[in-house]
């Protein structure tokens, strides 16, 4: 019988740079402007980019079975074998 595959959630973080362009009668007005932008509008209208080396997971929780959330070190000290062997005991049970 094949196994249906399981739903995981990535929480992430990385660091991104972009530059946007705002109408202003002199630098401060724009400053100013720019530190009232909500962050919905500044990351729709802005061109940004992230140059990658600082992505970080911060954990991974599987959506199709409670308990199992890891963070990247979790998942370094149990190792895979012992959470096949946790996900093979507890899943009849969800």
């Amino acid at each position: 019988m094949e196994r249906k595959l399981d739903k995981y959630r990535i929480d992430w973080k990385d660091i991104v740079h972009g530059h946007f362009e705002i109408e202003a009668s002199s630098s401060n007005e724009a400053l100013e402007k720019f530190k009232s932008l909500s962050k919905k509008k500044l990351y729709k209208e802005s061109n940004w980019n992230t140059d990658g080396t600082e992505i970080a997971v911060k954990f991974i929780e599987n959506k199709d079975a409670p308990f199992d959330v890891y963070t990247p070190n979790e998942l370094d000290d149990y190792g895979n074998e012992q959470i096949k062997e946790w996900d093979a005991f507890w899943r009849p049970y969800f």
